[in-house]
């Protein structure tokens, strides 16, 4: 089967250069892909902390460093067999209360408003209760970024960067204003 948008050969590339990334972060710190899932979690609940504290850069990269390990948890999984269902409940899990804690900390901040906080919510719930009963999926879809699954649903990832981008617009025109 042909890929709609040829990206196998950049998946490879990709591949060839994180591959002795996740063997050092596995087999020489000996961080496995729950370890990498919980430092994450860490890493995105700080991020919602410095953005409270409105340290947006900090909260950024934060965010950003959180990204990356959830992509690196499921990597070392995938290359070292290490998938389970344990870890990747964990792994969910993670993903939605890192999730939840950003949208809260936007709403602390005024960043987004109280509907959008709450209705992001409602589809993170809305999402865990649908995965309980199954494969079933109706568009919360996964980011793919070079064939590996970013873990928070596309749909979540629209609506953080839509509402932030607005938002920080918004800001712009305040300030300028002033």
């Amino acid at each position: 089967m042909s890929d709609i948008i040829p990206l196998s050969r950049y998946i490879q590339k990709f591949e060839g250069c994180i591959h002795p990334l996740t063997s050092f972060v596995y087999k020489k710190l000996g961080l496995t892909p729950n370890y990498l899932t919980l430092i994450g979690l860490l890493v995105g609940l700080t991020s919602a902390f410095y953005l409270i504290q409105s340290k947006f850069i900090i909260s950024f990269i934060l965010f950003a460093l959180s990204t990356l390990f959830d992509i690196l948890d499921g990597i070392v999984a995938r290359q070292f067999n290490l998938k389970n269902s344990i870890g990747s409940t964990i792994d969910d899990t993670a993903d939605h209360l890192t999730v939840v804690a950003f949208i809260l900390a936007l709403y602390y901040t005024s960043m987004v408003s109280a509907s959008l906080a709450i209705l992001t919510i409602l589809i993170i719930s809305f999402n865990v209760i649908i995965k309980n009963f199954g494969k079933f999926d109706l568009g919360f879809r996964r980011l793919v970024v070079l064939g590996y699954f970013i873990g928070f649903p596309l749909s979540l990832i629209i609506v953080i960067v839509g509402n932030t981008v607005s938002s920080l617009v918004n800001i712009y025109k305040l300030n300028k204003s002033r």
